[in-house]
């Protein structure tokens, strides 16, 4: 058997503007990325033979030297280990350019540096006694042909496992800058495993008689964009593919609900202490009808001081005591049913009569605006 490490899309550089003064923090924290995806691959209890970077190693095709340099010396460790290293330009870290990080640093890269602008061999190795193949391409700006997708796609007619390495788009529409791949080319091939970097999201699938997979993004970038937590091992045998999940412990970045239906102004406040995680980076969206007395600008306010950093979304309705009173002085159907209810229901000495008056209002008013 022969285990791989496939990383892709780590985007190392890149820069949360997002999070204000916390952003320089942040970067820092997915520079370290690698260093933590690196002791995975040299812990024994893994068997790591082999670590593949499909594409966006960087999120730029220039980033700074420090950085460079960093990541020179945590892939060094890998080599010396005795680790096969295959490394894939991607589009954010594009070979395209003269001063891409790959052509200027090329002579002292480690392990095996994709430059190959059309698909091609690009290595063997036997490990533990078995044969292994690579396949891979750099995409590079006006050379490699990208306007449909990739054909006659090269393997060697030898033993062993035949492995495909490629940051693109697999059965996706044609677009600028992204290599598209098919599944039917892709089965011709008779690749056993394809190492897929490009979209963020893990997902895999049988492609002829082997697998095709997209690790996805470990670290999350947006809020629209979250990353695993994890990092992907593959493990090769006879007639065999296996995937395993390792995970990488760093700061979570969540998107959470809170609803606020029935919620009162206290209830509000011990809701929100039992999701307090200082370490966490989160989008907080608030939904549904908020109680007279409760406030969605003050829950804000108060969200702000329970993690590392939160964003506010406000989709709740707030029905205030003022806004009832503006819609029951319209002259519409809308207008009148307010105007009974609230007239009742501030009438009513009785607070469970109160509540259901005032949820029937809320109701109305979102079937008036054709909610539910």
């Amino acid at each position: 058997m022969i285990t791989l490490l496939h990383l892709s899309d780590l985007h190392l550089g890149w820069q949360p503007k997002f999070l204000g003064a916390k952003a320089a923090e942040r970067a820092e924290e997915r520079n370290q990325l690698l260093k933590k995806a690196v002791a995975v691959a040299l812990n024994p209890s893994h068997k790591v033979d082999v670590v593949i970077i499909a594409g966006d190693l960087f999120e730029h095709h220039s980033p700074d030297a420090p950085l460079v340099e960093a990541v020179l010396q945590q892939l060094s460790h890998l080599t010396q280990q005795g680790k096969l290293l295959l490394t894939v330009p991607g589009n954010h870290d594009e070979i395209s350019y003269r001063d891409s990080v790959y052509r200027l640093y090329a002579d002292r890269w480690p392990g095996l540096l994709v430059t190959a602008p059309e698909p091609s061999h690009v290595g063997s190795r036997v490990i533990r006694g078995e044969a292994i193949h690579f396949y891979s391409v750099a995409y590079t700006g006006g050379i490699t042909k990208c306007g449909a997708p990739l054909t006659n796609l090269p393997r060697l007619e030898s033993a062993g496992f035949h492995v495909g390495v490629f940051h693109g788009s697999l059965d996706c529409p044609v677009t600028w800058r992204s290599l598209p791949l098919a599944s039917n080319s892709l089965a011709i091939a008779k690749y056993d495993y394809i190492a897929l970097g490009h979209f963020h999201q893990a997902k895999a699938a049988r492609v002829g008689n082997g697998v095709a997979a997209y690790c996805g993004a470990t670290m999350s970038k947006g809020f629209d964009d979250l990353g695993t937590g994890v990092v992907q091992l593959v493990e090769l045998s006879a007639g065999r593919v296996e995937l395993r999940t390792v995970p990488i412990l760093s700061r979570p970045q969540k998107v959470m609900e809170m609803p606020l239906d029935g919620l009162t102004e206290a209830e509000v406040d011990e809701y929100l202490a039992t999701m307090k995680d200082e370490q966490a980076i989160v989008r907080l969206v608030l939904s549904g009808t908020a109680a007279p007395g409760v406030q969605s600008a003050k829950v804000a306010a108060l969200a702000q001081s329970l993690f590392y950093h939160c964003e506010v979304v406000d989709n709740s309705d707030e029905f205030s005591v003022s806004y009832l009173e503006e819609v029951g002085r319209e002259m519409s159907v809308r207008g009148f049913f307010v105007k009974g209810l609230l007239t009742e229901a501030m009438g009513t000495p009785l607070v469970e009569e109160k509540e259901l008056l005032f949820q029937a209002m809320r109701r109305g008013l979102r079937a008036f605006k054709g909610g539910h």
